[in-house]
C-alpha cells in the first residue's frame, strides 16, 4: 500500500510537472508571436538621456553564434518596458561579426535606437566590461540574450535601486548558502523568491536582469587576464566578488512571483546554455573556489552569515 502511495505521488509530481512546462511553452511561443508582430513597429527603445535626470540608464547585453538571429526579441521586449533606457548595447565579437552581417531587423532596430558594438572576444563578459569602460558613470543593467523580459523588468529594478542606492539589484539571485564554515556546493545555494534588505550573501544571476549602479566595482573587475583564467564562464562569481570587495551588498527585487511565470526562455536557445554547463558540470564550484579564494573572500561571507543568522534570532527573540 505504501509503495503504491509513493508510486502515485510520484506520477502525480511528474504529471504536473509536465504539464507546467508545457504551458511555460506554449505561453513562450505566444510571446515570439507577439514580440515578432511588433518587430515593425517605430516605437523607439530607447528614450531622452533628460526623462532620467543626470543619472544615464544603458542596458547592455551580447549575443553570439545562431542567437544574432534571434535576440530581436529580446530587445523587442525591451522595447515595450514602461520605463525605458536612455540607450541599449549589443556587443558582438569583432573576430566572429563584421557590420554587414547584422541582420536586417537589427539594423531596422538601430535606426530605433538600438547600438550595435564590437569588441574583442570576452565571451559572457562582453554584455558589460565594455559598457563599463564607455559608461562609467552610468547605471547599467545587463540582460542575456535568450530571454523575453516582462514588461515592468527595468521599471521594478530603477525602482529598487532608487530605495536601495549603491546596491546591486537582480531579478534573479541565490544565497550563498554554508555547512557549517564550509562553503555549501553551488547547486544547494537557495534561489531567493523575495528580499527586503540587501545582503552580502545574496548572487545575482544574469538571466533576469542585473542592475549595477556607477562606482561599485574593485578595479580589478577590468583585468582580462585574471577574470578569464580565474573564472571565464561564470561572469556572475567574477561581478559578484569585484563588487563584494568594496563593500557594495546585493538585493533581490521584493517580488515573490514565481519567476519563469514572467520571464521566458526563447524556444530552443537552451540547448547549449552556459549556465546548464556550470550546473551540470559542476563547473561553478571550481570557479567560485578560484576567485573566491584569490580574493580572500571566504572568511567575509562567513562573517556575514554569522551575522545574518544572529540578527534574525535577535528579531524572533524579540517578538
Amino acid at each position: 500500500m505504501k509503495a503504491e502511495l509513493e508510486l502515485t505521488t510520484s506520477f502525480r509530481s511528474s504529471f504536473t510537472g509536465k504539464m507546467v512546462r508545457v504551458v511555460r511553452q506554449i505561453r513562450a511561443r505566444s510571446r515570439v508571436l507577439e514580440l515578432e508582430r511588433s518587430a515593425g513597429d517605430s516605437v523607439f527603445l530607447v528614450t531622452p538621456t533628460a526623462e532620467h535626470g543626470s543619472k544615464q540608464i544603458v542596458v547592455s547585453l551580447t549575443t553570439y553564434g545562431p542567437r544574432l538571429y534571434d535576440v530581436h526579441l529580446v530587445l523587442e521586449s525591451i522595447a515595450q518596458q514602461t520605463m525605458k533606457p536612455n540607450r541599449v548595447i549589443l556587443w558582438l565579437d569583432e573576430a566572429e561579426y563584421q557590420e554587414r552581417d547584422v541582420p536586417i531587423v537589427l539594423q531596422h532596430q538601430m535606426e530605433r535606437g538600438l547600438e550595435v558594438r564590437f569588441c574583442h572576444n570576452l565571451r559572457s563578459y562582453k554584455k558589460l566590461i565594455p559598457t563599463l569602460k564607455i559608461c562609467p558613470d552610468a547605471t547599467i543593467i545587463t540582460i542575456d540574450d535568450d530571454i523575453l523580459y516582462p514588461k515592468d523588468m527595468l521599471e521594478q529594478l530603477v525602482t529598487e535601486s532608487q530605495r536601495f542606492p549603491n546596491t546591486v539589484i537582480a531579478h534573479r539571485a541565490r544565497r550563498i548558502g554554508f555547512n557549517e564554515a564550509r562553503l555549501a556546493p553551488y547547486r544547494e545555494w537557495e534561489y531567493v523568491s523575495s528580499e527586503e534588505r540587501p545582503s552580502s550573501l545574496t548572487l545575482p544571476i544574469g538571466i533576469g536582469g542585473v542592475l549595477y549602479p556607477p562606482g561599485i566595482f574593485h578595479h580589478d573587475v577590468f583585468v582580462e587576464s585574471k577574470f578569464m583564467s580565474l573564472a571565464s564562464n561564470a561572469d556572475d562569481i567574477w561581478f559578484k566578488a569585484m563588487s563584494l570587495l568594496c563593500g557594495v551588498k546585493c538585493k533581490k527585487t521584493n517580488d515573490a512571483r514565481t519567476f519563469y511565470s514572467r520571464f521566458f526562455e526563447i524556444p530552443g536557445s537552451q540547448l547549449n546554455a552556459l549556465h546548464h554547463t556550470n550546473l551540470l558540470g559542476q563547473e561553478n564550484d571550481v570557479q567560485i573556489a578560484s576567485v573566491f579564494g584569490r580574493y580572500q573572500l571566504y572568511d567575509l561571507l562567513w562573517y556575514e552569515a554569522q551575522s545574518e543568522s544572529a540578527s534574525i534570532d535577535c528579531h524572533v527573540n524579540r517578538k
